[in-house]
């Protein structure tokens, strides 16, 4: 039992495209979006993580030919605290 735990960790690193720390920024963008765009698919649509100095920000790609926006999450690189989101057109 004590063995699955490090094996979870590497699936779960490994199926990261990005650093592990944008990896855990995107997933706490994901959280956020869960809660306050309920409507947004955002396991479907692939995370962009942009660093910008004192932030993250985190918006996503929709499928080619799509149109419409997606959410964008600004995130606190410190605390990971999210300090705003937005939905774009």
């Amino acid at each position: 039992m004590r063995n699955l735990l490090p094996l979870a960790l590497t699936l779960t690193l490994v199926g990261c495209s990005n650093s592990p720390s944008e990896c855990t920024v995107a997933r706490v963008a994901e959280r956020h979006i869960a809660v306050r765009y309920p409507e947004f698919d955002s396991v479907k649509n692939s995370p962009l993580v942009e660093d910008k100095e004192q932030t993250w920000q985190v918006r996503y790609e929709l499928p080619k030919g799509t149109l419409g926006g997606t959410p964008v999450v600004i995130i606190e690189k410190g605390t990971l605290k999210v300090l705003r989101s937005f939905h774009e057109q």
